[in-house]
């Protein structure tokens, strides 16, 4: 590529950044709109073939600091609950203070690097949350408060080096809390752990659809974050709703460069903090009572750490049938209730409502027919909406991967265009909380022995078409394949 391009490329991908942080815009929902339908994959887009990708210009993955650092463990001896359990809230209350030790298993569950690769002088790192093209956008800081063994201060999170690099010392826990609009007093909170984007890595090879990527990756790690912290007997609170230029501010970012998306408390035992709001799934899908799926068993594999580090993404389905206990276990863990009366439990409250739905398209599952449904989370149940065999037309709507199509279960996530007018955070949080449901399946799915791959590349218009739903009411922000391997 020409020097001239890159100044170009750079400038375009600088852009975008400002219009993903919505910092120079006062009409919210409509700059929610454009970015959406300037993100779409059309045909028509895609006609001329695959963006050019120069190699040389490839961004690093990673992020250097020097200076005073604090090692983190490598290595942990420890029994964990299931996946199942976790989602149940049935784990031990964590009644100590939290340790260095605790601090390190926490991140290295939620995006730490669980397997090296090499060949023909390459080296390539896998980490505990799936990222699109592999670019991993996410980076993430600690604030920390009350942490035995560590000094306050904000430090960087080094996934290469194992290690927290001090940023600066004080309480810059208080500092963000204060600031951002937090509303978690800085009294209960051990650490904050907070996830920025640096759109540019997955923008330079997906282009303006890679906005959206930071966003579904981020919730991916977040949910990590968050299911590792209840794991271990801890209260972690998340907010996706506050001041990103305060925030930037305090860990020293450039917000056009890098993005603050998620902030998480892990706070002190396990506190009950009163809720705001809710991240919902909708449930009342007004079609009639559907079939009742059996209830959930226990998982193949037992401890959560374990499934986090053994997950891949799978592109490659076997085809063969799974019973109707699988795909019912998947779908709970991946997003059903609880039994509360307030929320669902699969998703984390952050003051929230947000009017997500799954569609379900089942391909080979024992008892049910091939077809498209709707899944309730509260009846736990499937509403069927046609019997269509929609292998093929769900392949070509994914850009032609024909893997999508082999899936047993394709879960796809959509949200209400209403909400995008809901005010700045609107966008990237439902890209967010789909990414934390498609982390979700990811680990159900690892949970059984399936394989699970999300898919971020559809041509939006036809995935709409296909679940028979109006783009100016519903539209679609994430898939998650999964099938028998």
């Amino acid at each position: 590529m020409r020097r001239g391009n890159r100044i170009i490329h750079a400038v375009i991908i600088a852009l975008w950044c400002v219009i993903i942080s919505y910092q120079s815009y006062g009409e919210e929902g409509a700059v929610n709109a454009t970015v959406h339908e300037k993100t779409k994959h059309t045909r028509e887009k895609v006609a001329g073939g695959r963006r050019a990708v120069d190699p040389a210009s490839k961004p690093d993955v990673f992020k250097y600091y020097s200076g005073e650092k604090v090692l983190l463990a490598k290595e942990f001896d420890r029994t964990m609950p299931s996946l199942r359990n976790v989602l149940m809230g049935d784990v031990a209350v964590h009644d100590a203070r939290l340790t260095l030790n605790d601090l390190s298993y926490i991140l290295y569950h939620t995006n730490g690097i669980t397997r090296q690769a090499g060949g023909l002088g390459m080296k390539y790192y896998f980490r505990a949350a799936p990222s699109a093209g592999a670019l991993y956008p996410t980076e993430i800081y600690v604030a920390i408060r009350d942490v035995e063994g560590t000094q306050k201060g904000l430090y960087y999170y080094s996934v290469k080096d194992d290690a927290l690099y001090l940023v600066r010392a004080g309480d810059v826990a208080k500092e963000i809390i204060d600031s951002s609009g937090t509303e978690v007093s800085p009294e209960l909170i051990s650490a904050l752990v907070i996830f920025t984007g640096i759109a540019h890595r997955t923008m330079w090879k997906y282009g303006e659809r890679g906005a959206r990527y930071v966003s579904l990756d981020t919730g991916h790690a977040a949910a990590n974050n968050v299911l590792i912290g209840n794991a271990l007997g801890l209260t972690v609170r998340v907010n996706t709703h506050f001041n990103a230029a305060s925030v930037a501010h305090a860990l020293d970012v450039n917000i056009n460069e890098e993005q603050p998306y998620v902030i998480t408390a892990l706070l002190k035992n396990k506190q009950s903090i009163e809720t705001k709001g809710n991240v919902t799934l909708r449930s009342d899908t007004g079609r009639g009572n559907g079939i009742a799926l059996p209830p959930v068993r226990p998982e193949g594999k037992t401890e959560l750490d374990n499934v986090i580090r053994d997950r891949r993404s799978q592109r490659v389905f076997s085809g063969e049938r799974i019973s109707l206990h699988t795909a019912a276990d998947i779908l709970f863990n991946t997003a059903g209730f609880l039994g509360r009366a307030s929320y669902t439990r699969s998703i984390w409250d952050d003051g929230t409502t947000m009017p997500l739905r799954l569609y379900v398209i089942i391909h080979n599952v024992e008892t049910l027919k091939n077809g498209l449904y709707e899944y309730d989370p509260k009846a736990h149940a499937l509403h069927s909406i046609t019997t269509a065999d929609l292998e093929g037309p769900l392949s070509e709507a994914c850009m032609g991967q024909r893997f999508v199509g082999k899936a047993n279960i394709a879960v796809i996530k959509t949200i209400s265009t209403a909400y995008l007018d809901k005010g700045e955070h609107a966008y990237t949080d439902a890209h967010i909380i789909a990414g934390a449901l498609g982390e979700n399946a990811y680990l159900a799915a690892e949970s059984y022995g399936l394989g699970a791959c999300g898919i971020g590349a559809f041509f939006d218009d036809e995935v709409n078409q296909l679940l028979g739903i109006d783009p100016a009411q519903e539209t679609v922000v994430y898939i998650t394949a999964i099938g028998a391997v």
